[in-house]
């Protein structure tokens, strides 16, 4: 999946590891973004394509996030999205960029 992002290319590897990766346009050599983790599973992309969500396999229940590239050489580290104690998972932007919904089982059965 591409996605340009601020005149670069931003790439998530359909593996079990997300891999962002930004691209400068103009050529050069690839940048990978601070937003990987070997169980990060469920990328989402604001419309916008100034924020991305993901979740962990594993190693904890919260939605997470990332700003967008580095701008101006600052990379973003990853933020806690959503909080929880149940396992949350299916992050989706909407169209507008400014919701997110996601599947929960915060209630005992997953639900959006």
């Amino acid at each position: 999946m591409d996605r340009r992002w601020e005149g670069n290319c931003f790439l998530l590897e359909p593996r079990r590891t997300v891999q962002a990766v930004a691209h400068p346009a103009s050529g050069g050599a690839p940048e990978p973004l601070n937003v990987a983790a070997e169980d990060a599973i469920f990328p989402a992309i604001a419309s916008k394509a100034d924020r991305l969500a993901y979740v962990h396999a594993h190693s904890d229940p919260n939605i997470w996030r990332v700003a967008g590239p580095a701008w101006k050489g600052r990379r973003p580290a990853p933020l806690k999205l959503i909080a929880s104690s149940r396992y949350d998972s299916g992050a989706r932007f909407a169209p507008d960029g400014n919701r997110i919904a996601f599947a929960s089982d915060q209630s005992g059965s997953t639900e959006i």
